[in-house]
């Protein structure tokens, strides 16, 4: 970039959605109580996480919990705020509450 102001925004504006991201993370975590059908959302880094569910959890969570991904478990995490997240996390261990029921072939 040419221009330093607007390298020194964009640099802003990328360090300011880092934190976002790891602050939400973290959360999720927390909130999760270290749920393993979730652990990939606190051990990858970006925006989206591949979650480990089949079309059967994602039908379910958009059926019973108003909750919305593709049926490969694809999420994007820069979508969601503290409250959503917390919806989120308490929608995924309700349908999901035994680890087993995890699909182990996407873990």
């Amino acid at each position: 970039m040419a221009d330093e102001k607007l390298k020194a925004d964009w640099q802003a504006e990328l360090a300011s959605m880092r934190a976002r991201m790891t602050d939400l993370r973290e959360f999720i975590r927390t909130a999760a109580d270290n749920h393993p059908a979730l652990r990939t959302i606190w051990r990858t880094k970006g925006i989206f996480s591949l979650l480990p569910f089949g079309a059967e959890v994602t039908d379910v969570l958009a059926r019973d919990h108003a909750i919305y991904m593709p049926p490969t478990g694809r999420i994007n995490l820069a979508g969601l705020s503290s409250s959503t997240a917390e919806r989120f996390v308490s929608a995924v261990k309700a349908v999901l509450p035994q680890p087993e029921l995890i699909d182990v072939a996407q873990a």
